[in-house]
């Protein structure tokens, strides 16, 4: 049976744009997957390498800017590793429900069809499926085992899409059906609160774990709760076969289908407590690191989207975007703190999350910003990765709001702050929905007192 694939119409004039490049332009198809059918959000081309002179040397323009290349000359020139790369930053972005759903190509001749090609392009599907499953925190692949490869043809802008089944390496690409047409998005807003995780011991025999160790029990935590956490719609329990929009549309008059179109669903976890009784084995604690403050989730999915749909694409951008974070903070470090844990008192604090949509629909993709970092590289990042170009002031910046730095203060002491001018404070919120910052503090602590505590 075929695969039936929906594209968004308003992207057709941007791959129709690519293609007007002569060569060869490659790129990645974002969007969502039922279980037979697929909607693609967005076409988001790939940065090729910088372009070479014929004397071997970096090409620059005027400026001192090198340039990058504009398309390449052969299909086979297109490397595995750009694709990999671009798709392992992209997911990043991608809020849960969303996945690279694979390959597009803008070129001349009929890519698909030509059998040296085909394996050309089902060999970097492959590729992109294996990479994307070497970190499964950032749940890069769709649950679909079909990854999707789509050719335009240059000059006559036709559009030819085929699905590859990545777990049969000698399925042969089969063809969908295929259409651009006007996509519809359901919202909706959650978030978890991290104060609700125990705090992760430093026992004895965990002293001597780097701190990206550390980090990640920290995020296994987070991803075991989640998973088998409870998903309340709008303050009800709803049956997971059950259409996340009951609206029906024959009879919704043309207010109601507006009104029900920007609807907004909050949804609650309700996650078990699974804390059990202390290890009675443990010799010591020598520390703990704790996890601090709340993390905003905003999702969409297509109109027909299921209850069950819903809710894992929930808890899909909750652990997510956790993942991602962790991971961009723990490659920020140059160094392990330096000093003995009873010397070692630290407040680390992960990027912040904020929300650039895209400016043909309501669906809205991250990007991660650290402190001292404002909207000007968040914009930066949506260009280069996603090829959208984007005002400052359509950054939803405010998502999660930046933390009080006397709170920071006050998580390593117990003394009050110190009257300084330079300590900013942030204005309280007022709205529900302008979460308190995602200042996520490990903070390692050694107090003897907290080590008699524990072991009894």
């Amino acid at each position: 049976m075929r695969r039936t694939v929906v594209a968004e119409e308003k992207i057709l004039p941007e791959i129709v744009k690519l293609g007007k490049t002569d060569g060869y332009i490659p790129g990645l198809i974002i969007g969502q997957c039922s279980e037979s059918r697929d909607f693609i959000v967005h076409f988001a081309k790939t940065p090729l390498p910088i372009g070479k002179t014929n004397d071997g040397e970096n090409d620059e323009s005027g400026d001192g800017k090198k340039n990058q290349k504009k398309s390449l000359e052969n299909l086979s020139d297109i490397k595995e590793s750009w694709i990999v790369d671009h798709a392992k930053q992209v997911t990043r972005m991608l809020p849960g429900g969303l996945w690279v759903l694979g390959l597009f190509v803008t070129g001349t001749g009929d890519v698909l069809s030509n059998s040296a090609s085909q394996s050309k392009v089902t060999s970097l599907l492959q590729g992109l499926t294996k990479a994307l499953e070497k970190n499964p925190n950032l749940l890069g692949n769709s649950p679909s085992t079909e990854k999707l490869a789509l050719h335009l043809v240059s000059g006559t802008n036709k559009v030819t899409c085929m699905s590859y089944d990545v777990t049969k390496t000698t399925s042969p690409l089969r063809a969908t059906d295929f259409k651009f047409t006007n996509l519809k998005w359901l919202q909706l807003d959650s978030q978890y609160d991290c104060d609700l995780l125990p705090p992760l011991l430093i026992t004895d025999q965990l002293t001597n774990n780097p701190l990206r160790k550390h980090l990640q029990n920290i995020l296994e935590m987070v991803i075991r709760g989640v998973q088998k956490s409870l998903c309340v719609i709008d303050g009800e329990v709803r049956q997971d076969d059950e259409a996340l929009d009951k609206t029906d549309s024959s009879k919704c008059s043309k207010a109601d289908k507006k009104a029900q179109e920007s609807k907004i669903y909050q949804v609650n976890l309700y996650i078990p407590n699974e804390l059990g009784d202390i290890d009675e084995t443990v010799s010591s604690v020598l520390g703990e690191m704790k996890c601090t403050g709340v993390l905003a989730s905003r999702v969409f999915v297509h109109q027909k989207a299921t209850v069950a749909e819903a809710s894992q694409a929930v808890k899909e951008d909750i652990i997510r975007s956790f993942a991602a974070r962790l991971e961009m903070h723990w490659d920020s470090l140059v160094e392990e703190e330096i000093g003995s844990p009873e010397e070692t008192i630290v407040v680390h604090e992960p990027p912040r999350r904020v929300l650039i949509p895209l400016p043909y629909s309501k669906v809205a993709l991250s990007d991660y910003l650290f402190p001292g970092e404002g909207p000007s590289e968040a914009l930066v990042s949506i260009l280069d990765l996603i090829g959208v170009k984007v005002s400052e002031s359509a950054v939803y910046k405010d998502f999660e709001g930046q933390p009080d730095q006397c709170d920071l203060y006050n998580l390593t002491t117990n003394v009050d702050p110190p009257k300084n001018e330079d300590i900013s404070v942030s204005p309280p919120s007022h709205s529900l929905f302008l979460l308190s910052g995602i200042a996520i503090a490990f903070v390692i602590l050694l107090v003897s007192l907290f080590i008699q505590f524990y072991i009894k």
